[in-house]
């Protein structure tokens, strides 16, 4: 958002980030998908709601998938907003 001059909205939707920032469109449809996963779980860290369900459905295993699939857009993210 700095690249384009505006303070970035408050919001938690990666999906609106992405969408704002003009990344969203050049996500493939993995990387859509990760950003829908990702978003629940990144509101019900802040705001405890049903948080039982959340906690049962993060095996270890998911856990770690997640967050090598969150390095790999962390890393396609910043090459991207390097060459702009």
């Amino acid at each position: 958002m700095s690249a384009k001059g505006s303070t970035p909205p408050y919001t938690h939707s990666l999906v609106a980030l992405a969408t704002l920032s003009g990344l969203f469109d050049l996500l493939d449809p993995t990387r859509r998908a990760l950003l829908d996963m990702l978003g629940p779980l990144n509101v019900e860290s802040r705001y405890p709601g049903d948080r039982q369900r959340i906690l049962a459905s993060l095996t270890p295993e998911r856990c770690e998938g997640l967050i090598s699939q969150t390095e790999e857009l962390r890393q396609w993210i910043h090459s991207r907003l390097s060459n702009l």
